[in-house]
């Protein structure tokens, strides 16, 4: 009995410690597999809508590029951008939707943060 007791707690250690190294490398691989799918004609949309996610924030555009991906959704009368955290960053999202007609912004609203 006196001797099952390390034995225990090395197995556990080497446990939690194999676990640890497991996660890690997992975190790594799943952020490389988040993918990106955006389109060319999207592209002037997106750029206004992290300008707006800049200015609420008092930010730069580039650090907004960082931490949030678009995701632009078209409706008959406007279309709408998505600004979503990217793997790892904690955080809401940001939705921008612009006039088809007219192309002024219409709304802009942070969500969950």
């Amino acid at each position: 009995m006196g001797r099952s007791i390390p034995t225990i707690c090395g197995i556990v250690l080497a446990a939690c410690v194999m676990l640890a190294v497991l996660w890690l490398r997992a975190e790594s691989h799943l952020s490389q597999l988040q993918q990106e799918v955006r389109y060319p004609l999207d592209a002037p949309l997106e750029r206004r809508a992290y300008q707006a996610k800049a200015r609420s924030e008092r930010s730069s555009v580039s650090e907004i590029e960082a931490h949030l991906f678009p995701v632009t959704v078209s409706f008959p009368d406007r279309d709408c951008v998505e600004l979503r955290p990217r793997w790892g960053v904690k955080g809401g999202t940001s939705i921008s939707c612009f006039s088809n007609e007219t192309g002024k912004l219409l709304s802009h609203d942070n969500i969950g943060e």
